[in-house]
């Protein structure tokens, strides 16, 4: 059996120095410890970004003008673009490895909060949502995961009326707070659950919706800033809970033999503690590619 494959963005700016640093450490982790292989992704193609985004605010993000229009995600720079379609182009590479090989990863940011016509709250272009819409060209029905500490009102706006496609989102803060049109699951954890109730609802809600909806292919953002170590922090999960759930999530779908294609959130702590956390993910897609492949393999003998 093949390794499992793991995207990385070729990103250099300085704006993405954090963020490059925090990937270059997790890479290293997931080839010394042999969960995987680390590839370079490609760059998103501007066809593949307007297939969630606005014409016109693609314009901005390219040009700098309007400039509130073009730093409405984060402070423009010169070279935003190709970095942000760097970052999307690891979520799509992702995407076609996960349907290829069961699990894939992007080792970069989701962008939840960018809306087709606009950004926010460090998201300059929605990858995760990019990635539901590129991925709808290829299969049928589309479960989008949200554990983000943040509720994902970008994504939310932006896939309201897409068909087969299903939204769960776990959050602690919700800005801009909607509900879509479509097949949803939004859970707000208000008054700073423990990571034993987090599970514990986690565990009762997530297979219930994934048997009802009976997806081809899941795009799970993975969130550590529900870290007890996040100063902002309002979950207070600890890298034990953290682990565990990482682990619930991969399993969930390696056992109905569901490809999971899955892209980092936030985690607003040192490059190394996100590295560590980040690390959990990788891991507990490694064994479940291992887990779905078997048994999809198991099913063509029958």
């Amino acid at each position: 059996m093949s390794p499992a494959i793991f995207y990385i963005p070729n990103n250099k700016h300085p704006a993405e120095a954090n963020m490059t640093k925090r990937n270059l450490l997790l890479a290293e982790m997931i080839v010394n410890e042999g969960l995987g292989k680390v590839a370079a992704g490609r760059a998103a193609s501007d066809e593949e970004v307007l297939l969630f985004h606005t014409p016109e605010y693609v314009e901005a993000v390219k040009t700098g003008y309007p400039d509130t229009l073009a730093s409405s995600g984060q402070h423009w720079y010169e070279t935003i673009y190709d970095d942000m379609k760097n970052i999307t182009g690891s979520m799509l590479d992702a995407i076609d490895e996960a349907l290829m090989n069961m699990v894939s990863g992007s080792l970069a940011g989701g962008g939840h909060h960018a809306t087709p016509d606009s950004g926010g709250a460090l998201s300059v272009l929605n990858h995760a949502a990019i990635g539901v819409m590129y991925a709808k060209r290829k299969v049928g029905r589309v479960f989008m995961l949200d554990l983000d500490l943040h509720f994902s009102n970008g994504t939310t706006i932006g896939l309201a009326d897409v068909q087969d496609v299903f939204l769960f989102d776990y959050h602690g803060q919700a800005y801009n707070f909607s509900r879509p049109n479509i097949p949803h699951l939004f859970r707000k954890l208000s008054g700073s659950p423990s990571g034993t109730f987090y599970l514990k609802m986690l565990k009762s809600e997530l297979p219930r919706a994934i048997d009802q909806f009976r997806p081809d292919l899941c795009i799970y953002l993975s969130g550590m800033d529900v870290y007890k170590g996040s100063h902002n922090a309002r979950l207070f999960l600890s890298e034990k809970d953290i682990e565990s759930r990482e682990e619930f999530v991969f399993n969930q779908f390696a056992e109905r033999k569901i490809p999971v294609a899955y892209t980092h959130g936030g985690g607003y702590f040192s490059e190394e503690t996100a590295a560590r956390l980040y690390r959990h993910t990788a891991k507990a897609a490694a064994n479940a590619r291992i887990k779905g492949t078997l048994l999809r393999g198991a099913k063509g003998r029958c």
